[in-house]
């Protein structure tokens, strides 16, 4: 059985990596803190594995108005892949459900979405920072700390990497182009596949 475990082990690690590379693309290691670093080693199995939802109005097609939760697609398929069985947490404010339902899951991964709000990190909002949403910043740290609890295994992609560093003390850009001028493209177009710019990872760090 060891070494069943030891091999899907290998396999989600693989598969997570994967998935996240393109995303690291985005990230600027020169305005990382090592809380963020250590988050990315997740060499665990994740069996039940919890993808933190979002939420969203349609805006026409048969159901105008209605209100959905839902993740992206390509979260679902990478846990699948990876051998997890995935299951979508539904944005909620009801504390002490979200506490209950993670107490049944192996493992977390935080999803995108909207801006960290900057006062979260002791900063106050720039004209350019992007949509905002408290509600869900309060529910995906709920989700940290209660798996950070347990010591169960986290990942986070996007926001949800940005989540982590600002519930362990870390910073954010809240607006690159603005904050860090350069020549590099820092907004993905599709196709999501492709790699938007190159990163310099640092010797003796754990992405190294």
């Amino acid at each position: 059985a060891s070494s069943v475990d030891e091999q899907r082990q290998l396999i989600v690690r693989k598969a997570l990596i994967a998935f996240l590379e393109p995303k690291l693309a985005q990230l600027n290691p020169s305005k990382v803190s090592k809380p963020i670093l250590k988050s990315l080693i997740f060499v665990v199995v994740l069996a039940l594995v919890f993808l933190s939802g979002s939420h969203m109005i349609d805006g026409g097609g048969q159901f105008p108005g209605y209100h959905r939760s839902y993740v992206n697609h390509d979260y679902v398929r990478s846990v699948t892949e990876a051998g997890g069985i995935p299951l979508i947490i539904p944005f909620n404010e009801e504390d002490d459900v979200v506490e209950a339902l993670m107490d049944r899951v192996d493992g977390l991964l935080l999803s995108g979405g909207h801006d960290v709000y900057p006062l979260l990190s002791g900063e106050e909002p720039c004209r350019q920072i992007g949509a905002v949403w408290p509600e869900r910043d309060h529910f995906d740290m709920l989700l940290l700390k209660r798996a950070e609890a347990r010591k169960i295994p986290v990942v986070g992609i996007c926001r949800g990497l940005q989540i982590i560093n600002v519930a362990h003390g870390g910073t954010l850009y809240q607006d690159i182009p603005t904050e860090c001028p350069s020549g590099v493209e820092h907004h993905e177009t599709p196709p999501y596949d492709k790699a938007a710019h190159t990163v310099c990872l640092a010797q003796d760090t754990p992405l190294f």
